[in-house]
């Protein structure tokens, strides 16, 4: 079960071998041999494919400026908004969280596991995050067998997605399909990409609750085979079955990521209740990651975040104290503006009237803006036994 997970991470010091590995690894990504290029490379050449084949180029031309704009006041509910939001957020959402994951890395802080990494992602839309994660960990696995690394660990396997907008689901179905063709001819390991929202609200969200939610609908499930064969058993009995067999909701995560989703003073307050029982929700080792703009105004958002999770048992990480630059890498910052350039055209070539609040595509993304990582760890000891749910 994932909520066993961290207690591997500890007992062969995975801190102290992530920070003296860094040097084999910046090496790694730099070189032709990386998967770094080529899973960059996939995503935009797939989110392209997308944007080229929409069946309504004008609404989605309509919906760009709201995107840039007003993205709070969409409801995500039919495909031109979706697509919108892909074409000009996720490869750059998918660089900035695979610049954490870097420095995560570098620190020592990266969560390694030996039989399952499960990553949550909250409100983010087209997933990045779990695009990102499950892309460095498959060229992790691939640089520690290629150097004989003396490590096991799993790749991103339990990868779920909550988000409120219904259209999101048949947009990463479609979107992983479509990397899944063009990765065909790339090495990878054994990994699990998003194709589909797993929990459609965050309102009254519980990672404990919906493991809970899971294993009893399967122990009823045994209990009706059960039945079916006139072999009745107890509930406790088929609990326990179901247990074995385990569920596919963890009752911890090793990665929670918020990217881009608390937006405004009002969010901290309204998701009180849930962001604080996030904390109960991450393995030990785990992170919960909070991403977002660096403008002056989102200044009382993030106060109002740390505050909150003040006392949550959580450790704060010290790593980012000052602003990030999205894609600071030339290289993969050309790759993301040559995405949304390309994109852009595709749409406004297949007959949608691009706003005048773009600007001319091909000077799309000139600069990248920089953006917050507040990042809370889980350094507490693995607990026995869990609350239930209805305990806070």
């Amino acid at each position: 079960m994932a909520g066993n997970e961290g207690t591997e991470s500890r007992s062969w010091g995975a801190g102290l071998w992530q920070r003296t590995s860094i040097a084999s690894l910046d090496e790694w990504r730099s070189s032709s041999r990386s998967l770094l290029q080529p899973h960059l490379k996939s995503l935009c050449a797939a989110i392209d494919t997308l944007a080229s084949a929409t069946d309504n180029p004008a609404a989605v031309a309509a919906r760009m400026t709201q995107v840039l704009d007003r993205c709070d006041d969409l409801e995500f509910r039919d495909p031109a908004e979706v697509t919108a939001y892909m074409i000009l957020h996720l490869a750059d959402r998918y660089g900035r969280v695979t610049q954490i994951l870097e420095r995560l890395f570098s620190a020592g802080h990266l969560p390694i596991r030996r039989r399952q990494l499960s990553v949550l992602e909250i409100g983010a839309g087209p997933a990045p995050a779990l695009y990102a994660v499950h892309d460095f960990y498959d060229d992790l696995a691939l640089w520690a067998q290629a150097t004989k690394q003396q490590v096991e660990f799993a790749p991103a396997t339990a990868m779920r997605a909550l988000d409120r907008g219904p259209a999101w689901s048949r947009l990463l179905h479609q979107l992983s399909e479509e990397i899944h063709q063009i990765r065909r001819e790339i090495p990878t390991f054994s990994g699990t990409l998003p194709f589909g929202v797993t929990h459609p609200d965050f309102r009254e969200f519980s990672v404990l609750r919906e493991h809970v939610r899971e294993l009893e609908s399967k122990a009823q499930a045994i209990a009706d085979d059960f039945d079916r064969d006139d072999e009745p058993v107890s509930p406790g009995y088929a609990r326990m079955l179901a247990q074995e067999e385990g569920v596919r909701a963890p009752s911890a995560y090793d990665l929670v990521v918020m990217c881009n989703f608390i937006t405004n003073q009002s969010d901290v307050e309204f998701f009180r209740k849930e962001i604080r029982d996030l904390s109960d929700g991450l393995t030990p080792g785990g992170l919960l990651i909070a991403l977002g703009s660096a403008a002056k105004k989102y200044g009382p958002i993030w106060a109002d975040l740390k505050q909150l999770l003040q006392n949550t048992g959580l450790t704060p990480l010290a790593l980012f104290k000052e602003p990030i630059t999205a894609n600071s890498d030339p290289a993969r910052a050309e790759l993301i503006r040559h995405q949304v350039r390309s994109s852009l055209n595709a749409v406004h070539r297949e007959g949608g009237s691009l706003p005048a609040k773009l600007g001319d595509p091909n000077k799309a993304y000139r600069k990248f803006p920089k953006f917050q990582a507040l990042i809370w760890k889980n350094q507490n000891p693995p607990r026995r036994g869990r609350r239930s749910p209805s305990a806070r």
